[in-house]
């Protein structure tokens, strides 16, 4: 996977992302971004009305280019790569993580069974 490294981002980087992340206590996805083109932003050097705990933000873009600034999230929140086909290896890749997981939890439920 070619996932980038948020350090050596700058202030209106373009970028894809992503996020896979289970929570065991839920039926559903506790979180589940499919890859979407954005941009990286501080939010103080671009004045984003949305108070985050971090000035650096990801914007998704809608199609014609342009922040989505009602759908900012917290830089740390997602995955990062340089192209659409990357970021579907890494989010591909996390959901492997998670069936990887739950395999080892059926293995181990397995071995509780009274035979």
């Amino acid at each position: 996977m070619l996932e980038i490294n948020i350090k050596t981002l700058g202030h209106e980087s373009i970028v894809w992302a992503c996020a896979y992340n289970e929570d065991n206590n839920y039926d559903y996805s506790h979180l589940k971004q499919l890859p979407i083109q954005g941009m990286i932003l501080d939010k103080y050097k671009a004045e984003m009305d949305k108070p985050k705990y971090s000035s650096w933000v990801f914007v998704p873009l809608n199609k014609k280019g342009e922040p989505i600034k009602s759908k900012v999230v917290d830089l740390y929140s997602r995955h990062y790569a340089n192209t659409y086909e990357e970021c579907v290896e890494i989010y591909n890749g996390l959901i492997q993580t998670r069936i990887d997981r739950l395999n080892e939890i059926i293995k181990e439920c397995e071995t509780h069974k009274i035979i």
